[in-house]
């Protein structure tokens, strides 16, 4: 039985309009914000580090303006700024608030301190049971150890988390390989030979396959990681009807396209 749901929150519940967002912020306090052709390595860590707390982001502000005098006034500006200047999906908070009177609903994101409390403040997590933040585990969503910290965090909850005995291995729905090409010309041959592999599960960062990446709001090369896997993923039978001898022809096909063991 499904008690909890955890949405990714990615560029798919909103979506910042950086460009009028640093329009607003110069016109303010007299100097521009925006890092996305910046060639300052510098600027880029305090930048990325913020997203994990490892730097404060007052730091960023430093750096582009030496002289400011008031930085509350910079970091109020700068917040205000990022909760007007966003477009919100109406339509999914909407579900998430219908899904709400059923399911604990959490959140997981990476974002800096700054941002978390203007989204806050204007009222995209009030859905929300609680939204685990990067910047407070330290971590990056992809990075090692991000799901295992928010297991351990989900535990306050008292979830029934899935637990397998020492002594027995789980059988899985799916078994995801990552193979070192894109995987169409792989999938046509794979048929020829018999082997069908495509559970439609993999080309698309949002799936089922005919899901609208329009309405979903995603901006193409927001999660470039995950769009490089979902067209490098193949997913191995695991029905019923694929027996070891299959399923070792299947291995051995795919050795040829990547190092598999």
């Amino acid at each position: 039985m499904i008690k909890a749901i955890i949405f990714d929150f990615g560029s798919v519940i909103y979506k910042t309009d950086w460009e009028k967002l640093d329009a607003y912020f110069k016109k303010l306090n007299g100097f521009s914000i925006r890092i996305a052709e910046s060639k300052d390595e510098e600027l880029i860590k305090i930048y990325r580090d913020s997203d994990i707390g490892k730097q404060e982001y007052v730091k960023f502000f430093y750096h582009l303006e030496p002289n400011i005098k008031d930085i509350d006034k910079i970091i109020k500006d700068y917040k205000k700024a990022y909760g007007k200047f966003k477009k919100i999906n109406r339509e999914l908070l909407k579900i998430i608030s219908f899904l709400k009177k059923k399911y604990l609903i959490f959140g997981f994101s990476d974002i800096k301190k700054e941002h978390y409390e203007a989204n806050k403040e204007c009222g995209i997590y009030d859905c929300f049971e609680e939204v685990f933040a990067s910047f407070k585990f330290g971590v990056l969503k992809c990075d090692a150890g991000a799901f295992q910290r928010l297991e351990k965090e989900l535990k306050k909850f008292n979830l029934p988390l899935s637990q397998f005995p020492s002594d027995k291995e789980p059988v899985f729905m799916r078994y995801p390989v990552l193979i070192e090409r894109k995987t169409d010309e792989i999938l046509k041959e794979a048929r020829q030979k018999g082997f069908f592999l495509d559970d439609g599960w993999r080309k698309s960062v949002v799936v089922p396959p005919d899901t609208s990446i329009k309405k979903m709001n995603y901006l193409p090369g927001t999660c470039p990681r995950a769009e490089k896997v979902a067209e490098t993923i193949l997913n191995l039978p695991t029905h019923i009807n694929i027996s070891q001898l299959e399923a070792r022809k299947i291995v051995e096909f795919l050795r040829k396209f990547n190092n598999l063991s």
